[in-house]
């Protein structure tokens, strides 16, 4: 479990005034397509892939993605460690950042979006993706989204 996926659970269960905790790693394609012997090809036959999500409350299909890795890390010299340091149009001195998590590159991306419109599209789940800065300013704000999520239907 990431340090954002157990700050989420801590929050929830601070906050969700004891509402059903939800699956962790939760195999929604798998479970779609069902599980046991031949499994791979029932994915592919459906065009799935093996697909988890964070965490999900399956009875309700709703479910939660720990959004880490979205900012990438200030780049440092490779000989000497300093930060390096690029100039701003305005004339200021600001940190270069390298790229962010898998979250935020390329394939990494381009995975995560075909799972979450496969998820919402094609099997009727709700997502609701949460960043580190969202969970840490906003506590109450993403367990309040859950918790309404998980009182409607769609």
């Amino acid at each position: 479990m990431t340090d954002l996926e157990r700050a989420f659970i801590t929050r929830w269960r601070q906050l969700s005034n004891g509402a059903p905790d939800p699956q962790h790693e939760y195999r929604f394609a798998a479970h779609f397509v069902g599980m046991g012997n031949g499994i791979r090809a029932r994915l592919e036959s459906a065009n799935l892939k093996d697909w988890r999500f964070d965490f999900a409350w399956s009875d309700k299909k709703v479910a939660v993605e720990c959004e880490g890795g979205t900012y990438g890390k200030p780049v440092h010299c490779h000989n000497c460690g300093a930060a390096v340091m690029r100039q701003t149009k305005g004339g200021s001195l600001a940190l270069v950042y390298g790229a962010a998590g898998r979250h935020g590159r390329g394939a990494g991306y381009r995975g995560d979006v075909e799972k979450y419109n496969a998820a919402s599209i094609r099997l009727g789940w709700r997502i609701i993706r949460v960043t580190t800065d969202m969970l840490r300013d906003d506590p109450y704000g993403v367990v309040s989204l859950v918790l309404l999520a998980l009182s409607t239907t769609p």
